[in-house]
């Protein structure tokens, strides 16, 4: 793909539904995290065999599950401002992603950057116990992370499509695409049970 063509996608981009776009992310995120899996257990294979060859993304996948633990302590932290962490949360998908090797996802997802944490931001202002949201995130993060370091392809995948529908669920993006509307949750229930009007967070 080239520069220019990114360039406009990341333009029109603002302009996508959130429903559009997430569904976007599910398909691109929840397939990039199961290749990166498939790296490193390739790579602990080729380890256990003594074989001097592997995949050979391997090497800087490793440097973008690094990057993507730093960004996971760091969304630990006390007292993280809401604006920091979604940055910090964007960061993390990214270097995810990254670790999967394919540069042409990478160009889509950064393409798509700015309209994913509008939708993001907006949709996290919609709650009034933004602390749990928050907590229930970074565990979320932490599962998949540990997946992915894992070598478990499969349980990645499935991790980072429901992570993307939680989120949406939980705070009530619409499912109906053609619309940049976000509808925020009940904010008189911290439940997890998601909103008539919101994406089913186990919808495949």
């Amino acid at each position: 793909m080239g520069l220019s063509r990114a360039l406009k996608l990341h333009v029109s981009a603002r302009h996508i539904a959130p429903a559009d776009v997430l569904t976007t992310r599910v398909v691109l995120e929840s397939d990039a995290v199961a290749t990166a899996a498939e790296a490193v257990a390739a790579e602990a294979g080729s380890v256990a065999r003594k074989s001097p060859t592997g995949d050979p993304r391997t090497g800087s996948g490793r440097v973008h599950l690094r990057r993507a633990g730093d960004l996971l302590a760091r969304m630990r932290e006390a007292d993280i401002a809401k604006a920091t962490f979604h940055d910090l949360d964007a960061r993390f998908h990214r270097e995810l992603c990254a670790a999967a090797g394919n540069p042409v996802t990478d160009i889509i997802l950064a393409s798509l950057s700015s309209s994913i944490l509008d939708y993001v931001s907006a949709a996290a202002d919609g709650t009034d116990d933004w602390p749990w949201v928050q907590a229930e995130l970074t565990a979320q993060h932490a599962g998949l992370l540990e997946s992915v370091l894992a070598g478990d392809a499969d349980r990645a995948r499935r991790e980072c499509a429901d992570h993307i529908h939680w989120f949406a669920a939980t705070t009530g993006i619409r499912a109906t695409t053609g619309s940049s509307d976000s509808a925020p949750a009940d904010t008189g229930s911290t439940s997890t049970d998601a909103p008539a009007n919101a994406i089913d967070a186990r919808e495949p």
